[in-house]
């Protein structure tokens, strides 16, 4: 930034704070929650104080009066230290006039499909019929003939349960002119051509309607692992590799919970593990085969983007503990140059601005209010970024946690 005069510097106008972005302190950093699009920044210490003295002070001679004072820097310095922090926050969109329909309101936890609304859908829920449970939701599932059923049963059959008189969803899987639709009834019908595509779209559905229909706060992307009385979660947006590395713990001996998508709940923020099957992409097949000689037997599924995938068999889902603590937050990046891998332990400010990019909010929006209560929660709580070039460093670095 170029230097200023004192002149200068006293009479350029400072921005007007924006209501809609509250600042937060977490052990002594300072966060700037955009409650529009809700995203959330990390500020450094100085421009944290300078978003301090702007909200304080209505002049900008006054504010660099307060900086200098509070830093013991020469005015030229205080100047831009003001000029490069405000600059920043205008690069980030923090002054930036928000939209009628703030984007964050749109974001899904789960990959969802345009619905079309659903023609009449005839409600064949046999009494002999199978029903399935995932988190508060019962689901009936009426198939059309015995090829349909036997291709989505694997990704589904864990989550069975005793039949119902009145499930919450009834999910219709039938061909349909020279394709195959899965629809719910009541609400809407999802269409695909290829039968290999059945069961992802299932798969999809049953999830997102049972995150819609939880009792929860939010959903964030992550697996998730039984450790004890409570569960590590291994966050990351899509492609970080979680389903790999919640199957390759699991091979070792640790209860895999879920490997996407995780929900806390509203009283008590416990984890309620969307416990889907575990969905394994083509490039981490030869990964795993050693450990699940299965999985290179098992039908290949083609999903909604085009992926290639396989489901590991899952073991019938304990619906009497559906909620478990969290002990560790573990952010997971292959480097294939990590050699063994590290474990390094992330400041807790840090890792919740990491944790917000891939937590979606179901209810209601992160506000000043809820975003002082995740401070308070992830403060007790062990975070860490893990780097790893193969599945048995992982595997060691993940015992290493505790």
């Amino acid at each position: 930034m170029s230097q200023v005069t004192e002149s200068e510097t006293v009479n350029r106008a400072l921005p007007r704070l924006p209501d809609h972005v509250s600042l937060h302190f977490m052990d002594g950093q300072g966060l700037l929650l955009d409650s529009h699009r809700q995203l959330l920044f990390s500020a450094t210490p100085s421009a944290t104080l300078v978003w301090c003295c702007l909200a304080e002070f209505g002049s900008r001679a006054e504010v660099l009066s307060e900086l200098q004072q509070r830093t013991g820097l020469p005015a030229g310095q205080a100047a831009i230290c003001i000029d490069e922090a405000v600059e920043n926050w205008r690069n980030a969109g923090l002054f930036d006039v928000p939209a009628a329909d703030p984007s964050g309101a749109h974001r899904e936890p789960v990959e969802s499909h345009n619905e079309a609304p659903a023609a009449a859908v005839p409600t064949i829920v046999p009494s002999s019929e199978a029903a399935y449970r995932l988190l508060d939701t019962t689901f009936a599932v009426a198939f059309g003939d015995p090829p349909l059923r036997e291709t989505v049963e694997p990704v589904i059959r864990h989550l069975q349960t005793a039949p119902v008189a009145r499930p919450d969803a009834v999910l219709v899987v039938a061909r349909d002119d020279g394709g195959f639709t899965v629809s719910r009834v009541g609400v809407g019908q999802a269409r695909c051509d290829h039968i290999d595509e059945v069961a992802p779209l299932v798969h999809t559905i049953v999830a997102h309607a049972a995150v819609h229909q939880a009792s929860a706060l939010c959903a964030i992307h992550a697996g998730a692992i039984s450790v004890g009385d409570g569960c590590v979660l291994l966050a990351g947006e899509a492609g970080a590799g979680k389903s790999t590395l919640v199957s390759g713990l699991s091979a070792a001996g640790w209860r895999a919970l879920c490997d996407d998508t995780v929900l806390l709940s509203d009283d008590t923020l416990e984890a309620r593990p969307l416990c889907g099957a575990l969905c394994v992409k083509a490039g981490s097949w030869p990964i795993l085969s050693d450990a699940f000689p299965e999985l290179l037997q098992s039908p290949v599924n083609l999903r909604p983007d085009g992926r290639a995938v396989r489901y590991l068999p899952r073991i019938r889902h304990p619906l009497d503990s559906d909620r478990f603590p969290v002990r560790r937050i573990v952010f997971p990046r292959y480097d294939a140059s990590a050699g063994r891998g590290t474990v390094e332990e992330l400041a807790p400010a840090t890792a919740l601005t990491r944790l917000m990019k891939c937590t979606y909010f179901l209810d209601r929006p992160l506000g000043p209010e809820l975003m002082e209560r995740l401070i308070q929660w992830i403060t007790g709580i062990g975070c860490f970024e893990m780097r790893y070039a193969s599945l048995a460093d992982s595997v060691r670095l993940f015992q290493k946690l505790g």
